[in-house]
């Protein structure tokens, strides 16, 4: 409706999966690349997880398209199969004409038989089973055995299991402990930041076929960012929705009102649909105050997406600010003495990289500190001066470059809820509380930081 108004060749938002709108950001790029070298070394099966309307289908129609032309593709799109089933569906996708009363061992000769043919003739086969966190054990026991199947060198079948997070959970049952083990690459999609959503948005628009200025302001994308989750199902559902709003009104751009409303009309069918309005529109103006005042955002985001966290008006009357190291109040004086080796020091920083840099675990964590100084010393003694020794295997420290100051962070604990966090908050010394400590979701953390560097 809109798509000659804005000068557009074709929906720029549409949910179903077009690869010509494939962004490479929010570590897209790096796990379609990981999954490619996975399938060509031929790797057996390989994990890739995420939460609803991450792109995770999406990534995997990309992933077929980029392979090189000997490999072959079947999508199980169906996984709640018996697992008496699962062998035909696979071996009929390849074209084998099996009738629907067959012996299993039969369907698995045949099946075995038809792959060695294709290895002949340098043909591989990766069978892809989306919403894998549905697929009952023992239907992930048989899909375990097809991956058996192999030469002296190569295997026969290569295995992409691509669900939610639940997925995890599914494999970590005792009675399929087997499959775990064969898992020989383990991939999380993140969400999008608020920065890279802002970038997504323009660049499906010009993929679109869009030339002119920027259409969204970056609050109007920073509050789809809010309501989104950084979901790209969700984004594409609320971008489409502001754009038709602009549109009814004849205006060139999306202002915060009219994203305002496509928030609005996409949470229409709320049951208590008085007290959600009152509850979006205090949301919608404390986003406007916190992205005015460029305060802490994940502080804001967690009290908004977790009924029952810290109050608003706490939050946002006491903004987290950067910690002047030599004005930490300390209590005990036998710990105010203590120092911290140089190699504990330097352990917590290599342990924070492989953190940040290299885990795909989504959990929270603890932010004790954030503060400037281009004084390594200074950060090293705060760490030994205020941090109890039984906390000090669970701390993260992390330094940022910028120009003029190193910005470092100091946080502490994995936790794989946010209550759990929670706890743990609470749990803190009184000295460390001083500091005014927030939970923060890891898989933030590590697109803020991925963010700083570039």
């Amino acid at each position: 409706m809109y798509h000659s108004y804005f000068g557009l060749s074709g929906h720029p938002f549409k949910l179903t999966p077009d690869t010509s709108f494939f962004f490479e950001e929010g570590q897209r790029k790096a796990i379609l690349n990981a999954l490619i070298y996975a399938l060509k070394i031929g790797d057996g099966i390989i994990k890739l997880t995420g939460e609803v309307g991450s792109g995770k289908t999406f990534l995997s129609r990309i992933l077929e398209k980029e392979m090189p032309k000997n490999f072959e593709f079947i999508f199980l799109l169906n996984p709640n199969m018996p697992p008496e089933n699962v062998l035909s569906a696979i071996a009929r996708d390849l074209g084998l004409a099996i009738p629907r009363v067959t012996d299993k061992l039969q369907v698995l000769d045949a099946l075995q038989a038809h792959l060695l043919k294709l290895h002949a003739n340098n043909r591989q086969v990766v069978v892809v089973i989306d919403e894998a966190q549905s697929m009952p054990s023992e239907t992930l026991e048989e899909v375990r055995l097809l991956s058996n199947l192999e030469t002296e060198s190569h295997k026969l079948l290569q295995i992409v299991l691509i669900g939610q997070p639940e997925l995890d959970e599914h494999l970590n049952r005792h009675n399929i402990r087997q499959i775990k083990e064969r898992i020989t690459h383990n991939l999380y999609l993140p969400s999008l930041n608020r920065s890279e959503i802002h970038r997504y948005i323009d660049y499906r628009l010009r993929c679109a076929g869009y030339k002119g200025a920027p259409i969204f302001s970056k609050i109007s994308t920073g509050l789809i960012a809010l309501y989104s989750r950084g979901l790209l199902r969700r984004i594409n559902i609320l971008a489409d929705k502001a754009l038709l709003v602009a549109f009814s009104k004849e205006s060139r751009s999306v202002t915060i009102a009219d994203t305002y409303k496509s928030v609005t009309d996409s949470y229409a069918r709320h049951p208590n649909q008085q007290l959600f309005r009152k509850a979006l529109l205090l949301s919608g103006v404390i986003f406007m105050i916190a992205f005015a005042s460029q305060i802490q955002w994940d502080s804001v985001k967690q009290t908004l997406m977790n009924p029952g966290h810290p109050s608003i008006s706490t939050t946002l009357a006491n903004p987290v600010p950067s910690t002047t190291l030599d004005k930490i109040p300390v209590s005990d004086s036998s710990q105010s003495d203590r120092t911290l080796p140089e190699y504990i020091f330097q352990d917590r920083l290599s342990q924070t990289y492989t953190w940040i840099k290299q885990s795909t675990q989504s959990g929270y964590s603890i932010q004790l500190l954030q503060t400037y100084t281009n004084e390594t010393k200074a950060v090293r003694d705060f760490v030994a001066k205020i941090i109890p020794h039984s906390l000090l295997e669970n701390i993260f420290i992390f330094p940022v470059q910028s120009k003029e100051k190193t910005l470092w962070s100091i946080f502490y604990g994995q936790f794989n809820n946010y209550q759990e966090a929670s706890a743990a908050l609470e749990q803190l010394d009184s000295d460390l509380k001083k500091n005014r400590p927030f939970i923060v979701s890891q898989n933030n953390i590590r697109a803020l930081y991925q963010q700083e560097e570039l």
